[in-house]
C-alpha cells in the first residue's frame, strides 16, 4: 500500500502537464546511487536523502513527465528564494538548483521547466526532512558565475577570521601548478591534516569568500605534525574548480597550536591572482 500511495501521489503532481507542446526531458537519475533532496531558503535549509531504489525510480518518474526547454539567456533572480536542489554523487556527479521554473546544474545544462511543482515533489517524500540554519546553496559555482564573473551575493563569507604569523605560506612557483609550503617560525607545535584540508579563497571588494567547487574535492583524514623550524609541503589541485574568472585568491589551510594543554586553532594563507590572459602571479597578504 505504502508503494501505491507513493507512485500515486507523484503521477497526481503532473497530471497537470499533459496535453502540453512537447519539450525535452529532464536529466534521468542513476537509480542506484543516494540522491539528496534540498529545500533552501535564504538563511535555512533542509536536506533529505532518497537511499532506495524504488524512491529514486518513483523521481525520475515524476521528472519524465514534465517538459522542459535548454534556454541560455537565464538569471538568478535578487532573491531566488525558496532555492530546490538534487544531489548525486557519481562518476558524473550531479548538483541540481531549481528556482522559478528554471533547471541549472553543474553539467552546464539550463532549462525551463513546465509541468513540475518542485515544493509538491520535495513534499511528496514527507519524512526525514531536518532544518538547519545557514544557506547550502545548490550549484553555487554555476549561479555565483552566471555573468562570467563572481556575484558575491551568492557565495558563502570566509571564516577566516585571523591568521597565524608565527608560520609561513608560500607558493612555490604559481605558474607552474599550485605547489605550496609550510613553515613553523615559532617556538611551538603545530598538528595539522593534510593537504587536501587547504580550500580555495577569492577576494571581492576587500572581502574573503569560499570558491566553489564544480565537482567534489576528496579528502583522507590522517594526521600531521609540524615542529619548530620544520616545513610541510603539497600541491593544490584546481581541477575540481574548472575555469577561474581574473581576480585575487588565497589558499587557506587549517592548523592547531599545542600549547601547554592548550590548543588553539588558527589559519595560514597563501595569495596569488589570475590575471585576464590566464597567468598566475604570486601576491603579498598585505
Amino acid at each position: 500500500m505504502k508503494r501505491f500511495s507513493l507512485w500515486l501521489a507523484l503521477f497526481g503532481l503532473l497530471l497537470v502537464g499533459c496535453g502540453r507542446g512537447a519539450g525535452e526531458h529532464l536529466p534521468t537519475l542513476p537509480e542506484d546511487k543516494t540522491v539528496t533532496l534540498y529545500i533552501c531558503e535564504e538563511d535555512q535549509y533542509s536536506q533529505k536523502h532518497l537511499f532506495t531504489e524504488e524512491e529514486v525510480q518513483a523521481l525520475n518518474e515524476a521528472l519524465s513527465q514534465a517538459s522542459a526547454w535548454p534556454v541560455d539567456d537565464w538569471t538568478v533572480p535578487r532573491k531566488p528564494w525558496p532555492v530546490y536542489g538534487l544531489y548525486v554523487f557519481d562518476s558524473m556527479e550531479l548538483d541540481v538548483a531549481c528556482f522559478g521554473n528554471l533547471w541549472v546544474d553543474n553539467q552546464g545544462r539550463a532549462f525551463r521547466v513546465e509541468g513540475l511543482n518542485m515544493r509538491a515533489l520535495m513534499y511528496s517524500f514527507p519524512e526525514g526532512w531536518e532544518w538547519e540554519d545557514g544557506c547550502v546553496l545548490p550549484c553555487r559555482r554555476t549561479l555565483a558565475l552566471r555573468g562570467g564573473g563572481w556575484n558575491e551575493r551568492l557565495l558563502a563569507p570566509s571564516d577566516v577570521t585571523s591568521l597565524c604569523t608565527d608560520v609561513s605560506m608560500t607558493l612555490d612557483d604559481p605558474s607552474n601548478g599550485l605547489s605550496w609550503t609550510l613553515a613553523n617560525l615559532s617556538q611551538y607545535e603545530f598538528s595539522h591534516g593534510n593537504g587536501g584540508h587547504a580550500y580555495l579563497e577569492v577576494c571581492l571588494e576587500d572581502r574573503w569568500y569560499d570558491v566553489p567547487s564544480q565537482f567534489s574535492r576528496v579528502v583522507t583524514f590522517e594526521g600531521h605534525i609540524l615542529p619548530p623550524g620544520k616545513s610541510y609541503s603539497s600541491v593544490f589541485s584546481l581541477e575540481p574548480y574548472g575555469d577561474l574568472p581574473a581576480g585575487n585568491y588565497r589558499i587557506t589551510f587549517p592548523l592547531t597550536r599545542k600549547e601547554d594543554a592548550q590548543r588553539t586553532k588558527g589559519y595560514s594563507a597563501a595569495c596569488f591572482s589570475i590575471q585576464e590572459d590566464g597567468t598566475f602571479a604570486q601576491d603579498s597578504l598585505d
